[in-house]
């Protein structure tokens, strides 16, 4: 891809994203499409293992919105950082801490995703979050997020 057709591709993905579109997120996505949460569990391995961990994200924070802050772009892969807001709704498990609780108040957090690309799709998903700051922000007395 171009870089103008990777960055036309890349709004429309986080457009999908932010408007908890599954369809058209999961349209972005090869068949054989894996997605790793780097934040103790295991990769999912196939558009339907794929659509059920994104499936499980939209439900667990259901106001989701992801605002890029930086986004690089190769020829074959893409990395971007994100701010992510949102509000816990289902427990969540966090490495090293117990299960936090949802409370109602909204979090903003880091992320950073590194994509990889095959015939103009993603191929691979692999997501990093600053669990530490997600940790502190749920943990009980925290304010919430502006």
């Amino acid at each position: 891809m171009t870089p103008d057709e990777l960055t036309r591709f890349l709004d429309r993905y986080g457009e999908a994203w932010n408007g908890h579109d599954l369809d058209a997120i999961m349209a972005g996505h090869t068949p054989d499409s894996v997605f790793h949460l780097h934040a103790g569990g295991p990769a999912a391995v196939g558009l339907d293992a794929v659509r059920e961990a994104f499936a499980a994200t939209l439900e667990q924070w259901p106001d989701i919105n992801f605002a890029a802050e930086d986004v690089r772009l190769g020829a074959d892969h893409a990395t971007l950082r994100w701010t992510i807001t949102a509000t816990l709704a289902t427990p969540l498990e966090l490495a090293d801490s117990e299960a936090a609780t949802p409370s109602g108040r909204k979090v903003a957090f880091d992320a950073v995703d590194v994509l990889v690309f095959e015939d103009g799709k993603i191929a691979r998903k692999d997501t990093y979050v600053d669990s530490q700051s997600l940790r502190e922000q749920l943990a009980e007395g925290v304010p919430a997020a502006a």
